[in-house]
């Protein structure tokens, strides 16, 4: 296991790091991303939630398009 905080190749490194970011931004993101869960576990938590939400969703549109209670087209 590294004993470098941030990895290289971890989120929170590629936020602060971001060409974009000013050094008070970068400064930031890497306290933010060390509070609590890292951030990346939260990054994949998160991450696996919408997935998980989102072939439900897909789930329920093909039900209903197969049901007829919503039209769709084929083939377009």
């Amino acid at each position: 296991m590294s004993t470098d905080p941030d990895p290289p190749g971890d989120a929170a490194s590629t936020l602060r790091t971001a060409p974009d970011a000013t050094p008070e931004q970068r400064a930031a993101r890497g306290r933010a991303a060390r509070r609590g869960e890292s951030f990346d576990r939260a990054l994949t938590g998160f991450g696996e939630k919408y997935a998980d939400r989102n072939e439900l969703d897909h789930r329920a549109l093909v039900d209903a398009v197969r049901a007829g209670r919503l039209p769709a087209a084929r083939d377009v």
